[in-house]
């Protein structure tokens, strides 16, 4: 446990220490600045440091660390002790703020490069307390999952700005392919629809030439009958004329004719009653 401190001793101290205000953004810087002064005025004590630090400290962080700053003045290493708690605490805290707000960063229309330029301007002076390992785990999240699968087995031997420069190289080449892709698509699009528009004219001038090939006028069954009948009547009556005055049936059968007409020139020569 360390030996309780002489107030009167810190504060002459403190009135000639150039520390900045702290700011809860970048307390290892602060600490940092502080510790400068330290060896400047030859304070190597660790109470003393401790003294010197919880003076400068701001009430809403000494009330938001009381637990840590009081476990750390009780301690052989009181100013190690509340250096650790406050930057751990702090930068914690700074760390997940800066998470959620990466985290809403997305890709769009950027190369990969332009992405981590922008989160580490978001991240600002906060870089060198920023895990890098959280830094590199969100700038992949934001990658398309074409590129992740690419980078999966680098990412954790590359740079984060090399990391970032392969991913764009992919991104061109993933890119050079899907343009290529939409040509040859559109060439064939383009030739589909010519041959489907050929193949309709052609239907069409088949259509036509069918149309011009077929009668003009199809008789109805009724009508076709009566011109049979007609058409064979008609034969008849032109077959007679061709036999010499004698029918068909007496030309064809001769006298075992049974059924000779009445203008047969045989049937009038003979009794009717012998065919």
């Amino acid at each position: 446990m360390s030996e309780p401190l002489d107030i009167s001793d810190v504060t002459p101290t403190i009135s000639i220490f150039r520390a900045p205000s702290f700011s809860s953004h970048g307390p290892t810087l602060w600490f940092t600045i502080l510790e400068v002064n330290f060896r400047a005025h030859r304070i190597t004590s660790s109470l003393k440091k401790f003294s010197v630090a919880t003076t400068l400290l701001p009430p809403e962080v000494l009330s938001q660390l009381a637990d840590s700053v009081t476990a750390a003045y009780t301690s052989d290493t009181p100013y190690e002790d509340l250096k650790t708690a406050i930057t751990t605490r702090l930068e914690a805290s700074l760390s997940t703020r800066l998470q959620v707000l990466l985290s809403k960063e997305e890709l769009g229309n950027e190369k990969p490069t332009d992405l981590l330029r922008r989160m580490k301007k978001l991240i600002g002076t906060h870089q060198h307390s920023f895990d890098t390992t959280i830094l590199t785990h969100l700038f992949y999240q934001r990658l398309p999952h074409t590129i992740q699968r690419n980078l999966f087995t680098v990412k954790g031997k590359l740079s984060l700005e090399d990391l970032a420069q392969l991913a764009d190289e992919f991104m061109d080449t993933i890119s050079n392919k899907t343009n290529i892709c939409k040509i040859t698509s559109s060439n064939e699009v383009s030739q589909l629809k010519g041959l489907i528009s050929s193949l309709a004219v052609q239907v069409s001038e088949l259509k036509l030439l069918v149309k011009q090939q077929s009668p003009a006028y199809s008789p109805s069954p009724r009508h076709h009958r009566s011109h049979s009948r007609d058409s064979r009547s008609t034969s008849n009556n032109s077959t007679n004329s061709n036999f010499n005055g004698m029918c068909y049936y007496y030309h064809r059968f001769g006298k075992n004719a049974h059924h000779c007409q009445q203008s047969c020139s045989f049937n009038s020569g003979n009794d009717t009653s012998s065919h």
